[in-house]
């Protein structure tokens, strides 16, 4: 899809799925473009801004776009658009707003199928789990939904269940309910990682039924080979070599 020598990085279809979305550091910076998904045309830079970001979910309109943004700390913002799907939208000059700005680290945004809720991963307790807020006031409301541990959230299509990505790994599933409050029950495993989680954003993909999931399988070496090859370091082998041998007289 992209050619560019410059890093192309979290590809996002618009909601039209005429557009693919994505970050790219060939300005120098990791902005946002997008290209048309049947590869025509050329890439069109959507932001220029002085920040690093990267796109996470649209809202259900398709106007506007969760990003992941590295300022002090790395938050998430809203960059409204007059049509992302549409013509001429680099030349339109994005309005930020703050979504969640803390001094913890937080990533991958996901608007809810309504609208009215976003999804995201924080430490803010020391390790990374799970928060819902209010959308697009975020302010108005907000839940920790996991309690050992869980990153990179995703909505079903009906709204009514929140996948996850578990501490070891492993994909995990949590009913909701968003109205008319915001509200969440036990989440369940549906089968054992490791998946692939490397970077600051979601890694996996949900069928729009809910029932099929595209993921990463964490590389695992089994080679005999590969693992003969291997450096081993020893530490303090000259103590055992004092052992070994014989003392002087």
């Amino acid at each position: 899809m992209t050619f560019d020598p410059a890093a192309d990085e979290f590809p996002l279809w618009t909601l039209d799925g005429r557009y693919i979305v994505f970050a790219s550091t060939r300005t120098g910076i990791m902005n946002l473009f997008r290209r048309a998904a049947d590869g025509s045309g050329s890439d069109e830079r959507l932001t220029n801004i002085n920040q690093y970001e990267l796109p996470s979910s649209f809202s259900p309109d398709g106007k506007s776009l969760v990003v992941t943004e590295q300022r002090s700390t790395t938050g998430l913002y809203l960059e409204r658009f007059a049509d992302p799907g549409g013509k001429a939208v680099a030349a339109v000059q994005s309005k930020i707003q703050t979504l969640v700005q803390t001094e913890f680290t937080t990533f991958g945004g996901e608007v809810s199928p309504d609208g009215h809720w976003l999804a995201y991963t924080a430490n803010n307790s020391g390790q990374q789990q799970v928060y819902v807020r209010s959308f697009p006031d975020t302010e108005a409301g907000l839940w920790q939904i996991t309690a050992t541990g869980g990153s990179r959230p995703a909505w079903a299509r009906s709204g009514k269940e929140l996948f996850y990505l578990g501490a070891n790994g492993s994909m995990m599933v949590m009913p909701v309910q968003t109205t008319p409050v915001f509200s969440f029950g036990k989440p369940t495993k549906l089968f054992d990682g490791p998946w692939y989680a490397g970077v600051p954003g979601r890694t996996y993909d949900v069928t729009a039924d809910g029932q099929r999931f595209l993921m990463i399988k964490e590389a695992i070496n089994t080679d005999p080979a590969a693992a003969q090859s291997m450096l081993y370091v020893v530490v303090n082998w000259t103590e055992e070599l004092k052992q070994r041998l014989p003392q002087n007289p």
